[in-house]
C-alpha cells in the first residue's frame, strides 16, 4: 500500500471552504490507488464537511484526533486547564 498525504485548507480547499466537485472527484479517484490521510487544525466536523470523500484517514486539530475506517485511532481531549 502507498501512502499520500495532504494537508487541507489552501491545499485540498480554500481555507474554511468546501472543496470543488473537481477536487472531491480526483480524491475518490486516487483513494483507489493510495491510502489516503488529510491533516488540519481543524475539528473533524469541518475537515468532514469540506471534503466529503469517504474513506480517508484524517488527523483533525493537528493530530490530535485521528480517526479512519469507521475507527478512533487516536484521540486527546484538550482542555483549557493549566
Amino acid at each position: 500500500m502507498k501512502y499520500i498525504w495532504f494537508d487541507l485548507d489552501d491545499t485540498l480547499s480554500k481555507s474554511r471552504q468546501e472543496a470543488s466537485l473537481e477536487m472531491v472527484d480526483e480524491l475518490n479517484r486516487i483513494k483507489k490507488i493510495y491510502k489516503v490521510f488529510v491533516a488540519s487544525g481543524a475539528e473533524l466536523k469541518r475537515m468532514m464537511w469540506q471534503v466529503p470523500v469517504s474513506d480517508l484517514t484524517w488527523f483533525a486539530q493537528n493530530g490530535n484526533e485521528v480517526v479512519g475506517d469507521n475507527e478512533i485511532f487516536w484521540k486527546k481531549e484538550l482542555s483549557n486547564k493549566k
